[in-house]
């Protein structure tokens, strides 16, 4: 059975709050917050244009849509990841 959480960004957009479903929330708060921290930045960032904000971000996480108090508050840093590509240089060609 899914179940919603909601989160907000505060700095970002103070008066939104985005839901994200999970299978079992209630084990996840109990056990692991900082997933639950990184399963919302990773659909802030796909979803909500998260990839133009400045990280690291706070993210509040809240039960309930209409929630005063979040459960939990958390920052949440982007890891980059590089990636490389190469061509052949073309060699010159002399006498």
């Amino acid at each position: 059975m899914s179940e919603s959480i909601y989160y907000s960004i505060p700095r970002e957009c103070p008066n939104s709050r985005y839901e994200l479903e999970f299978k079992d929330i209630e084990t996840w708060i109990e056990q692991d917050l900082e997933f639950i921290g990184n399963e919302c930045a990773q659909d802030y960032f796909d979803n909500h244009d998260g990839w133009e904000s400045s990280w690291p971000l706070e993210i509040r996480v809240f039960k309930e849509e209409n929630s005063n108090e979040p459960i939990a508050s958390l920052i949440v840093e982007m890891e980059f990841e590089p990636h490389f590509s190469s061509s052949v240089k073309a060699e010159s060609k002399e006498g």
